[in-house]
């Protein structure tokens, strides 16, 4: 029987390390997509450009922890329950505590891939099949 609805939990969600932190995907589609963002204490993503990919738009909700996120020339200081929107060609972030930030990320659409699978194969090093 087919449904209209995808269920995905972020705690047995496969996921990968990359150079924005560990990322769980969740949901994704052509038009949104969801990840459990896990970032390790002392970690740091410099603000960076995403060559080649076309333009999309990245909303953190922090979960757990406090992180700091670099929004061009500002440092916004984000705890649990705190939302924001930034440029992903101009923004990066910084762990400064201890513990372990969550976040969920959404990227609206989806600079590279049509379904969770595809995000965690471009993850892991396997690109799919999306031009």
């Amino acid at each position: 029987m087919d449904t209209n609805y995808t269920l995905s939990d972020w705690s047995s969600a496969e996921g990968a390390s990359t150079s924005e932190g560990f990322i769980r995907p969740l949901l994704a589609s052509s038009y949104v997509s969801l990840a459990l963002l896990e970032i390790a204490p002392g970690e740091e993503v410099i603000p960076h450009k995403h060559q080649g990919l076309p333009y999309f738009e990245v909303i953190l909700c922090i979960v757990e922890g406090q992180l700091e996120v670099v929004a061009g020339l500002e440092r916004i200081t984000t705890d649990p329950g705190m939302c924001i929107m930034v440029d992903p060609d101009d923004s990066g972030w910084i762990n400064r505590t201890n513990k372990t930030v969550k976040a969920l990320i959404i990227h609206a659409p989806p600079p590279a891939w049509n379904s969770a699978q595809e995000f965690r194969e471009r993850l892991m090093g396997r690109p799919g099949t999306r031009e």
